[in-house]
C-alpha cells in the first residue's frame, strides 16, 4: 500500500474567449481534447482512480476536470474546489495536500503553472520540469509518509504524461 498523487495542469485555455478576469478564462477545443485523452488513459485503471480531487476554482481547471471525469467515468468521486489552489505558491500547495492525505490513498490535484512544477520539485526533491497544459504527473509515496503528511522530498515520480503523446491529445 502507498499514497499516490495525480497532479494535472488545466487544459489549453482560450485567450480569444469572452472573459472578464484570468480566473474566468475557459479552455479551448484543444484543451478539451487533451483533458479527454488523459481521462481515457486513466479509465478503468483502479490504482489511478482518486478517492478525493482537489481542484482550483478557476474556470479552466473546473472545465478540465469535467472533461477528465466524463472520459474516465469517475462518477461520485469527492471533489473540493479550493480558491487557495489558484495562483498558489508551491509550498502552500504542498501544505494543502498534506492536510488531505489522511482522507485518501489516491488523491488528484487539478491546478496551474508554475504551482504544479514547483510542487513536483518539492515533492520529489528534483528539479523543475516543463509542465505542458493538460499534462499529468503521477507521484508515489510510502504509505507512512503519506498518512503523516511528510511529503517534501519523499515522492517518486512514476510518470509525467503530456497529452500530445496520446492519440487524441
Amino acid at each position: 500500500m502507498m499514497g499516490r498523487l495525480l497532479l494535472m495542469r488545466h487544459g489549453k485555455s482560450d485567450w480569444n474567449a469572452d472573459f472578464e478576469t484570468d480566473h474566468d478564462r475557459p479552455i479551448n477545443e484543444r484543451g478539451e481534447r487533451a483533458a479527454q485523452a488523459i481521462g481515457l488513459l486513466l479509465k478503468g485503471r483502479e490504482a489511478h482512480e482518486p478517492e478525493l480531487i482537489l481542484c482550483s476554482t478557476a474556470r479552466r481547471t473546473r472545465e478540465t476536470l469535467e472533461c477528465v471525469r466524463a472520459a474516465s467515468a469517475w462518477n461520485g468521486v469527492e471533489t473540493e474546489y479550493l480558491d487557495a489552489l489558484y495562483l498558489a505558491a508551491p509550498t502552500r500547495a504542498v501544505r494543502l495536500l498534506a492536510e488531505h492525505t489522511r482522507r485518501a490513498s489516491v488523491l488528484m490535484i487539478v491546478g496551474h503553472q508554475p504551482t504544479l512544477a514547483g510542487m513536483l520539485a518539492l515533492l520529489t526533491g528534483g528539479n523543475q520540469v516543463t509542465y505542458p497544459t493538460a499534462a499529468l504527473a503521477i507521484v508515489d509515496f510510502d504509505e507512512h509518509d503519506w498518512m503523516e503528511g511528510r511529503l517534501r522530498g519523499q515522492g517518486t515520480l512514476n510518470a509525467l504524461i503530456p497529452p500530445r503523446i496520446l492519440a487524441s491529445g
